[in-house]
């Protein structure tokens, strides 16, 4: 139900009230022909628009315009309100729209509704209310005021849509992606999520102290910046690839320079985020500090080097010593 029919409501109320006053002044008074159609007119507009409200699926209330204390009182509600909230229109009529209140309520919602119909506003609010048998049910207030033909707001006529599974759902959400930034923001390893472009949009702490640069600082600076030189073109080739698909999915092993100029070896995994359509997103990937075993490989390929150079030594002087003696 759109809420002007709760304004064309009032009208025709205000008309069929108007008609029956007159119904009495008629015993006396002549009515024209063009005024009984008027009237007869207002009476099928109102039974119109009262069907199409009843058989509707949208929750409506109508309150009289009392903003000070009790509050606006309850003349009306569809067959969907009763249906949502378990409230019978005998449970509610001559009643506030407080009985719809419990202990998680937005108490101020209420309040700011008067406030913006009786300036002539539309209310728009959010808020948990509860049905008859006391069970949270999270609503969608849409209000607007109900002026009568002199222009004076008498009544605000609102819309209410349940929104409690969307809510669920925008928590569980909400909930996830809580989980999923602790896990980044405290997982053991450098972490960053990086454009196609290159340009870091997030980075976790661990990164951050791997490279010796601020949050904000990598924030500006893209995972080329801090590549080392000789490694830049093959991270190049390898974002490319991956955002067009070719794979997705890669592992490789690169020096960075930290912004104190020193090198550091990490082990970069790299994973596209994709869009419902397919469409690349952004990439997350897992960068680890492999300084230490890149040192300790580059040591004992040092060392074997060493120990090559002196066996070939020893042979040679071994091959030396045989030809001396030969001679």
């Amino acid at each position: 139900m759109k809420n002007p029919q709760f304004f064309a409501i009032k009208k025709a109320e205000h008309w069929r009230d108007a008609a029956r006053e007159r119904e009495l002044i008629d015993q006396r008074v002549p009515v024209s022909p063009q005024e009984n159609g008027a009237h007869n007119q207002a009476e099928e507009q109102l039974l119109l628009l009262k069907t199409a409200i009843e058989q509707g699926n949208e929750s409506a209330i109508i309150m009289t315009a009392r903003p000070d204390s009790p509050g606006p009182e309850i003349v009306y509600v569809s067959p969907a309100f009763t249906k949502m909230t378990g409230y019978a229109p005998e449970d509610v009529i001559g009643k506030t729209p407080h009985i719809l209140q419990g202990p998680e309520t937005d108490r101020s919602l209420l309040s700011r509704l008067c406030e913006d119909c009786a300036t002539g506003e539309v209310f728009h609010g959010e808020t948990i209310n509860y049905r008859k048998d006391r069970s949270e049910i999270r609503l969608e207030w849409s209000a607007r005021p109900a002026p009568n033909d002199r222009g004076q707001v008498t009544h605000f006529a609102a819309a209410l849509r349940d929104v409690t599974e969307r809510w669920r759902v925008e928590e569980e959400l909400r909930r996830r992606e809580e989980d999923l930034r602790s896990l980044f923001d405290l997982s053991a390893i450098g972490m960053a999520k990086v454009s196609s472009e290159g340009r870091y949009l997030r980075v976790n702490r661990k990164y951050c102290q791997m490279l010796g640069y601020s949050e904000q600082e990598l924030l500006q600076l893209t995972l080329y910046d801090v590549t080392h030189p000789d490694d830049r073109e093959a991270s190049v080739v390898k974002v490319n690839s991956s955002f067009a698909g070719e794979p997705e999915e890669y592992s490789i092993e690169k020096r960075y320079v930290r912004k104190d100029g020193a090198i550091i070896w990490a082990l970069v995994n790299w994973t596209i985020v994709r869009d419902a359509g397919g469409r690349p997103l952004h990439s997350v990937a897992n960068i680890q500090d492999i300084t230490a075993r890149k040192q300790a490989e580059a040591e004992r390929e040092e060392l074997l080097l060493r120990e090559r150079a002196a066996r070939e030594t020893a042979e040679a002087a071994t091959r030396s010593k045989d030809e001396f003696l030969a001679v």
